[in-house]
């Protein structure tokens, strides 16, 4: 008689299931419309805040509450990741923080919809301790609309674009 076993697998998203790539090749061959999507190696968080400022429009006939209006939109993905020096995906990172050039970010998720971005990589701090590993806190600023896409494959074993575009949000 074999083992009976139940499956795992509940429907919510796994924190573990939701990635970091770097548009990137190196043979210059990724575009936007065309992206190569390199996995950022050592992640341990992909972390992103998204919000908008309130506009406090209160006046002396506004009630008890007071009016607000929403303002301006930001997004920001901060990530831990554990120094891997031969990664492609983190030299890639952290020459574009070197630079200070925008890069193009895909935050994949294993379950439902997946978001990509236009950022700056405003802060890329290590912390060497002599009795742990290595790791980097790597921040995101997004600074363009994002674009979704729902239920898209894998970025790491497939062509991922395709037809799983579903819109991009207007930011403002």
């Amino acid at each position: 008689m074999g083992l009976v076993t139940k499956p795992l697998d509940t429907g919510a998203e796994l924190g573990k299931e939701v990635l970091l790539f770097i548009n990137y090749s190196a043979d210059d061959s990724a575009t936007y419309e065309e992206p190569c999507w390199e996995f950022i190696g050592g992640q341990r968080t992909a972390n992103m805040s998204d919000t908008r400022s309130e506009l406090d429009a209160s006046n002396k006939t506004s009630g008890e509450f007071g009016d607000w209006e929403v303002g301006i939109r930001t997004g920001e993905i901060t990530a831990d990741i554990v120094v891997y020096p031969k990664d492609t995906g983190y030299q890639q990172l952290k020459e574009a923080y070197r630079l200070g050039q925008k890069v193009d970010i895909l935050r994949w998720h294993k379950k439902g919809e997946s978001e990509r971005f236009w950022c700056v990589v405003s802060e890329f701090s290590d912390e060497t301790s002599y009795d742990d590993i290595a790791t980097v806190s790597a921040k995101f600023k997004v600074t363009e609309t994002p674009t979704y896409y729902k239920d898209m494959p894998d970025p790491r074993g497939t062509a991922a674009l395709g037809k799983a575009i579903i819109g991009t949000a207007i930011l403002g």
